[in-house]
């Protein structure tokens, strides 16, 4: 009967204890024990997280190879909003990652929270994860490439090769000696040959470099001043997806532009809707192919390309 009152009826846990006079806490005990007999069963709708007609559209609309789009409750906090994406995104990108054979991994925020909650589908042992830029501060910290790379190898039972270098050197000179360093080139080299690439797509106000004071407030000013609309592996680049002629080009320590508009998968996993113009940008200049991103991302890529 307390089962039928709460489930069937509907009635609250505190009318069912008047009905049944009982206290509250012993309805709830009883309903407890009805579910761990079995008298109570209880199904969910299977509920689908991706919005396959945005998905179809942003192919269509932007040239994309493939997209996946994360239903998302609207004005979530940022870091809420990331958490849900992380969630929902998760199970895809690691049926990704478990198909792969050599993956390079950029830094991010978005990209630690997903590889925070990965769980492997099938075991890859083969697997070879590259970090493909340099740190983002001297001591890593979790959104780094290193760490998140060293954590999919270990998720993976794979292999990891470290790009032990900061992602911007204090000059042109010293990057020239660190970029030709054997060990760094070897690892640069292996990234060239991934088969999938996540990275984080950054612009000149929002992106870890920012947050974490990698990038000074005259360095941005130089990168406004050139047109820089994005950033991918700490490269910033104009509205038609090339490399802005900065003093920072030439201290940027990751795979370069040019190498990774030659890989087959290029995704962005991106959350929030400030990022749309660089996304645009970089599907424009090849080094972007596919997008995992949440719905306000989506609406806003949207949005973006009919005003072109």
């Amino acid at each position: 009967m307390t089962a039928h009152l709460y489930y069937t009826d509907g009635l609250p846990q505190t009318d069912v204890a008047k009905l049944m006079h009982v206290s509250q806490p012993q309805i709830s005990r009883l309903l407890s024990m009805a579910r761990e007999r079995g008298l109570v069963t209880i199904t969910v709708a299977n509920y689908q997280p991706r919005d396959r007609e945005k998905e179809e559209r942003l192919i269509r609309e932007i040239g994309l190879t493939s997209a996946v789009v994360i239903k998302t409750a609207p004005r979530l906090p940022v870091e809420d909003a990331r958490m849900a994406m992380a969630h929902f995104a998760a199970p895809i990108i690691a049926g990704m990652i478990s198909q792969s054979k050599l993956l390079a991994l950029a830094g991010g925020r978005t990209l630690r929270d997903v590889v925070h909650v990965l769980r492997p589908q099938d075991p890859n042992p083969g697997l070879v994860v590259v970090q493909a830029m340099g740190n983002i501060c001297p001591a890593p910290d979790s959104y780094d490439a290193v760490e998140l790379s060293r954590t999919i190898a270990t998720k993976w039972a794979g292999s990891f090769l470290m790009l032990n270098t900061p992602a911007f050197l204090p000059d042109a000179k010293t990057h020239r000696a660190i970029y030709a360093l054997k060990e760094i080139q070897e690892v640069l080299k292996k990234a060239e040959q991934a088969d999938l690439v996540f990275v984080g797509v950054g612009t000149v106000d929002n992106s870890v470099f920012v947050e974490r004071g990698s990038l000074t407030a005259a360095d941005a000013e130089v990168l406004r001043k050139a047109g820089a609309v994005g950033e991918i592996l700490g490269h910033y680049f104009d509205a038609t997806g090339k490399e802005c002629a900065t003093p920072l080009r030439d201290r940027t320590l990751s795979l370069d532009l040019d190498k990774l508009r030659k890989i087959k998968n290029i995704s962005a996993i991106v959350t929030g809707a400030d990022r749309a113009k660089a996304i645009i940008a970089a599907v424009r200049g090849g080094v972007l192919t596919s997008v995992i991103v949440d719905e306000p991302c989506a609406d806003a890529l949207l949005a973006e390309i009919k005003k072109h």
